[in-house]
């Protein structure tokens, strides 16, 4: 047994391991991508990762039965970015707040879904302002309480 089996969520929707996705930030035209690694269990989420402002570490919790999910992103030596979103067969979609100064949309999902990277970075390259997509269709991400 490795180190990485001791973080290991029964559910595949939350598999621990290398992510990526972007957040949407209304000032910002284009994607704000992310590389991530997270490690799910006991309803705990914990990672690290990288994105255009720079490294960052996570804490948060999961509950696959709710299939809710919600942690705080502290960059090193900078801000605090707090997440909550829905577990979905496309990963995780939602909304990101920075205390109550700037919001927007996310989605995340497992690096093995290629799929969805090369959706969006089609969506990217026709030059359309970015949206989050299920699939081929175009949703609404949730509303920033």
């Amino acid at each position: 047994m490795n180190d990485d089996d001791d973080f290991n969520e029964s559910d595949s929707k939350v598999s621990s391991g290398e992510w990526t996705g972007f957040y949407i930030e209304h000032h910002h035209p284009r994607r704000g991508w992310m590389h991530l690694y997270l490690h799910f269990r006991d309803g705990n989420v914990q990672g690290e990762g990288t994105d255009y402002v720079g490294q960052w570490s996570i804490h948060g919790k999961y509950d696959t039965s709710s299939g809710l999910v919600s942690w705080s992103k502290r960059y090193v030596g900078k801000h605090q970015v707090h997440y909550q979103g829905t577990i979905t067969a496309n990963g995780i979609i939602g909304a990101w707040n920075i205390s109550n100064w700037n919001s927007g949309p996310f989605h995340i999902w497992p690096r093995a879904r290629f799929e969805l990277e090369n959706l969006y970075l089609s969506e990217d390259l026709s030059g359309r302002a970015p949206t989050i997509l299920a699939g081929t269709v175009p949703i609404t991400p949730p509303d920033v309480a």
